[in-house]
């Protein structure tokens, strides 16, 4: 598949698909923002992952502190679920 199939699929994709670079989201599809209910892309982008967390992680921790990139081990691969950020 060429790099620009994985765009069109990402771009109309039904399923949420949202990437994450250290604690900022850099980009989301359509289904994001129809799902999150946003006006727009560029709102989701500022928004912090921790914002569309639970205040609190199942370990006690805050999501917001949970989400910092300097909280987790090297994790830069994985997803939000895998990183403990529900």
């Amino acid at each position: 598949m060429g790099n620009d199939r994985y765009k069109k699929l990402f771009k109309r994709s039904a399923d949420v698909i949202l990437i994450i670079r250290g604690d900022k989201f850099v980009d989301c599809n359509d289904a994001t923002v129809r799902m999150l209910k946003y006006t727009s892309k560029t709102e989701v982008l500022n928004t912090h992952p921790s914002q569309l967390s639970p205040e609190y992680q199942p370990d006690g921790r805050l999501s917001y502190e949970k989400a910092l990139p300097d909280s987790r081990s090297d994790t830069s691969h994985s997803t939000p679920a895998e990183k403990g950020i529900t």
